[in-house]
């Protein structure tokens, strides 16, 4: 079984955004997080078509609740979102699109 926790962040409507995301199986854990200076709703229409086909369960999990992995997954999609664990980076297939 694998886990997968994710959250994300955007500094505006459109504005700079950024996700946090926990993998998680057995006893391994990684954390993965990055920022974008434009707004990245294109990534859902990216990740659709490769979930086709897998047995994948999502569970919402209501957030600022307590949820220690929702919690993490929000302080790291902030933390990218304004830029404090690296420069924004350029969503270039997003740009690319002219969106």
């Amino acid at each position: 079984m694998i886990y997968l926790y994710t959250d994300g962040s955007s500094r505006g409507n459109p504005g700079p955004g950024g996700y946090g995301a926990i993998l998680r199986s057995h006893q391994h854990e990684k954390e993965l997080t990055e920022g974008f200076r434009r707004p990245n709703e294109d990534l859902w229409r990216r990740i659709v078509p490769i979930l086709k086909g897998r047995d994948i369960r999502f569970l919402w999990i209501k957030g600022h609740n307590g949820h220690p992995e929702n919690e993490r997954c929000d302080e790291l999609a902030v933390l990218s979102a304004t830029g404090q664990l690296g420069p924004l980076l350029t969503d270039v297939e997003y740009e690319r699109l002219g969106k």
